[in-house]
């Protein structure tokens, strides 16, 4: 059991870290996605020949295709094991805060292991926090295409028919990392886990007093 929990305070935080530097990466390339197609309906009403408007907005929506691609990837890989650092996460800072809690009062109870608690329960808090925002962020991030294609769409018709297929696309298209499907990552996420946490350590104190009068 001690060597589990040494594999998963090591395994788990560098998982989380990995997905969180591929949502940074991808939230950076739909950024330049934004900045091109910001460029391009910008430009629309300057003298731009409208087959180069054509072939400069069929790459970047080509490249957005792409961006999408690679999320779903990203989703079939790390999607497992992301739902898995969720769920250790939410016990582990449960049972974590439990333990402090109840180690707290007793002055036999080293300080160095207290500190250690801590910064473990921060660590792994940060984390989840981090990867949630910026998941958060990038699903923002990906929506502003099909905002900037809805205002460039009445300034021509020449490159109407290849907005009209994105829109169409874009429905069924998903730029949101979940953890295996069960729930996107997001900021409510982050609400969901402190919700559960709070209910569990309720729950268990709850149990442990009534267990303390019963003994008593």
């Amino acid at each position: 059991m001690h060597r589990f929990s040494v594999i998963a305070i090591i395994y788990y935080p560098m998982v989380l870290t990995v997905c969180l530097s591929h949502v940074l990466i991808i939230m950076y390339f739909l950024k330049v996605v934004t900045s091109r197609l910001e460029t391009l309906n910008s430009s629309l009403c300057v003298l731009w020949i409208p087959h180069t408007i054509c072939r400069e907005l069929t790459v970047t929506l080509t490249l957005r295709d792409h961006i999408c691609d690679i999320v779903n990837k990203i989703n079939a890989v790390y999607g497992f094991t992301s739902l898995l650092c969720f769920a250790y996460g939410s016990y582990s800072m449960t049972a974590e805060i439990l333990y402090l809690l109840d180690t707290l009062t007793d002055p036999k109870y080293p300080f160095r292991s207290l500190i250690i608690n801590v910064i473990w329960v921060l660590t792994f808090f940060s984390l989840l926090f981090h990867l949630s925002a910026t998941s958060s962020a990038m699903s923002d991030e990906a929506k502003k295409t099909a905002e900037i294609l809805s205002r460039a769409y009445g300034k021509g018709k020449d490159y109407q028919n290849i907005i009209d297929k994105f829109l169409t696309k874009s429905i069924r298209q998903e730029t949101k990392f979940t953890a295996y499907g069960f729930f996107v990552i997001d900021n409510s996420t982050l609400f969901k886990i402190i919700s559960a946490v709070t209910t569990y350590l309720v729950i268990l104190i709850q149990f442990k007093q009534l267990e303390e009068s019963k003994n008593d």
